[in-house]
C-alpha cells in the first residue's frame, strides 16, 4: 500500500467484517505518520451514511474531517474549512480541503473508512446501480444528480459508453452485498450441496447445476423474491447467491456486468477444472 500512496493511486480494501481492516487502515496511519513524509488523517464516515441528502451530506462530511484534523497534534492548530459559508455543496469539500493543503508543510492524505452496504441501500444509488445489475442501458441526462453521486461515490465509472463497477473489487463486492443475506439463508439450510456435488470427472456438471437451481427457483422464487429491496434484480441476486453456496466448497465467480449488455454474466469455476460452464442469467431466469 505505501508504493501506491507515494505513485498517487487509490485503492480499496475489502474484507468481511470484524477482519481487522479498521486495524489495518490504523497502523499505516501511523506509519505514514512516522515516516514524516505526510500528514496522514484517518476518517470514518459510518455516521453520515445514513444521510440521503447530498446538500445535508457534504457540510457532514466536512464536519466529520474537521473533527479529524482537531484530535491531530501536528494539524489542530490549522484552521480547517474557515470559509464553508462561501460555497455551496458542491464545492465545498473541494475547496475546503484545497484551502487547509495550501497551509500545510507536507501532503494530506486521507484514509477513509465507509459502509458499502449503506450506501446501496440508499434509493438514489439503487435507481443507478440496478440497471448496471440488469445489463440495461439507461439514458441519463447531463447534470442528472443521482447519476452523478453515484459516481462520485467510486461505485461506478464510464467506460467505452458503458457504465461499469468502478474497479474489479466492486464488481465482486456489489453483488456480493446485495446477495449475502439470501447466500447466508442458504448455508443455514445447507442447500444448495456445495461444489464437489457438481464435479463429474474433474468438471463442472453445468447441467446438474443448472437443473437445481431451475428446481429452487419454482419452490422459492416468490417468497425469496419479495425479500429485495432490488425488486428487479432479485433473480439475479438468488442466482448469485447459489452459485456463492456453491464455489465456496472449491471454487469462483467470474463476473461480466456493465450496463448496456442485456445480461449479468458469470462464469463459475473449480478450483481446479478443465472446462468453465459460461452462464447468462436471462437465459434461464424466466
Amino acid at each position: 500500500m505505501p508504493n501506491l500512496i507515494e505513485r498517487g493511486d487509490y485503492f480499496v480494501i475489502h474484507a468481511a467484517r470484524q477482519s481487522g481492516k479498521t486495524t489495518l487502515l490504523m497502523d499505516l496511519v501511523k506509519q505514514l505518520n512516522d515516516s514524516g513524509l505526510y500528514h496522514v488523517l484517518y476518517c470514518s464516515l459510518e455516521s453520515v451514511q445514513n444521510i440521503a441528502d447530498v446538500e445535508r451530506g457534504i457540510p457532514a462530511v466536512v464536519q466529520e474531517l474537521n473533527s479529524q484534523v482537531q484530535f491531530n497534534p501536528a494539524l489542530r492548530d490549522i484552521p480547517f474549512a474557515e470559509k464553508t459559508s462561501e460555497f455551496d455543496f458542491n464545492t465545498l469539500l473541494r475547496m475546503s480541503l484545497s484551502y487547509f493543503c495550501q497551509k500545510l508543510d507536507k501532503p494530506l492524505i486521507i484514509l477513509f473508512i465507509d459502509s458499502l452496504i449503506g450506501c446501496l441501500k440508499e434509493k438514489r444509488v439503487q435507481r443507478i446501480v440496478e440497471p448496471v445489475i440488469l445489463g440495461r442501458a439507461e439514458g441519463y441526462a447531463w447534470g442528472d444528480d443521482d447519476y452523478q453521486y453515484v459516481l462520485d461515490l467510486g461505485l461506478l465509472r464510464e467506460s467505452e459508453g458503458k457504465l461499469i463497477p468502478a474497479n474489479p473489487i466492486y464488481s465482486e463486492v456489489i453483488i456480493r452485498a446485495l446477495a449475502s443475506a439470501s447466500q447466508m439463508e442458504m448455508s443455514r439450510r445447507a442447500y444448495p450441496p456445495q461444489m464437489p456435488a457438481y464435479l463429474s470427472d474433474g468438471k463442472l456438471n453445468m447441467r446438474r447445476l443448472l437443473e437445481d437451481f431451475q428446481y429452487f427457483w419454482q419452490q422459492h422464487s416468490e417468497s425469496w423474491v419479495a425479500r429485495y429491496q432490488y425488486q428487479e434484480a432479485a433473480p439475479h441476486l438468488i442466482l448469485h447467491a447459489f452459485l456463492y453456496r456453491i464455489v465456496n466448497g472449491g471454487g469462483r465467480i467470474s463476473r461480466e456486468m456493465a450496463a448496456g449488455n442485456g445480461r449479468l454474466g458469470g462464469c463459475p469455476r473449480t478450483e481446479a477444472v478443465a472446462r468453465e460452464g459460461w452462464f447468462e442469467a436471462d437465459f434461464f431466469i424466466i
